[in-house]
């Protein structure tokens, strides 16, 4: 099983947010979709629990606190007009995003390690994070245009 899956019970603690169903159910639905906006994660929530409704309103505050404590990072991408959400896994990240059919596609290594150290080396900074997507088209509306 993944680790972050694994240990978010111990991250909720932490943080003093008890780990009630309707948390577990939205954090393991980020863990499964990568990024969602708010009202894609709602429709999954209730496709997922239509015994007991949650509502929208509780999906957002759990975001929030989400956002809050660090398990969440809000990105805005150039092809969407909402902001997406995800788990955050590490100080920064990276991806490639279809300008067509709005796919996102991670890149797992940071290309941009070595300049980013000589930037901050020079010019004095201490660098706490940065994010790097590259827009165009995927192989498959490469071949639609």
């Amino acid at each position: 099983m993944n680790k972050k899956i694994d240990c978010h019970k111990d991250f909720f603690h932490h943080h003093d947010l008890k780990n009630t169903p309707a948390r577990d159910l939205v954090y393991h639905l980020l863990a499964d979709h990568y990024p969602l906006t708010l009202d894609q994660l709602f429709q999954l929530v209730s496709q997922k629990n239509k015994a007991k409704p949650i509502s929208h309103s509780t999906v957002f505050r759990i975001i929030e606190q989400f956002l809050k404590v660090g398990i969440v990072e809000k990105l805005s991408l150039e092809t969407e007009t909402t902001p997406l959400y995800q788990l955050k896994e590490k100080d920064h990240h990276h991806q490639l995003v279809c300008t067509a059919c709005k796919k996102i596609v991670l890149i797992e290594d940071c290309p941009l390690q070595a300049f980013e150290n000589k930037m901050a080396n020079q010019h004095h900074f201490v660098l706490h994070h940065h994010q790097f997507t590259l827009y165009g088209l995927c192989s498959n509306c490469q071949k639609k245009h």
